[in-house]
């Protein structure tokens, strides 16, 4: 894990959502699904297909702090769609913090969305693998060169 909370895992750069953990939505939040229904968070799978795109992966984190973001509890870090454009929750002008710290799930879509009584938030990665290629070239080069060194050092 890098100073600005980036790592490279299994081919991709992710970004770190920052102090205990990363995610999204606590357990109980009802995603909007792409046939209109709404469907508990928890109890989807990877392949469905949501509002915002089919879920290619499931994310749990560790307890995190909450927001309250237009009921719609949610870690701070992630991001929601405000005014045409991507701001953190902890950021917003409709976030509350609350006294709740708890476990959090996100997942990343085929659409990088993920649709909460109708407002759009970003996945975890929110943005496409092309939006992500720049960094990581760089990525690879850096943890191919950390690793280098260590088998250097050996």
């Amino acid at each position: 894990l890098n100073g600005d909370r980036t790592y490279y895992a299994d081919g991709y750069l992710v970004h770190n959502k920052g102090p205990g953990g990363g995610g999204c939505f606590v357990k109980g939040t009802l995603i909007d699904m792409a046939d209109g229904t709404t469907k508990e968070i928890t109890s989807i799978k990877v392949g469905e297909e949501t509002k915002g795109g089919r879920v290619m992966a499931k994310l749990e984190f560790e307890p995190t702090t909450v927001y309250n973001y237009k009921d719609v509890l949610v870690s701070g870090s992630h991001l929601v769609m405000e005014d045409n454009q991507l701001v953190e929750i902890q950021n917003s002008k409709h976030a509350i913090l609350t006294d709740r710290i708890e476990p959090v799930y996100c997942f990343e879509t085929t659409e990088n969305r993920i649709w909460v009584k109708d407002i759009e938030f970003g996945d975890y990665l929110s943005g496409s693998h092309e939006d992500w290629e720049p960094y990581m070239e760089i990525m690879r080069n850096k943890v191919n060169g950390e690793i280098r060194n260590r088998h250097q050092k050996v």
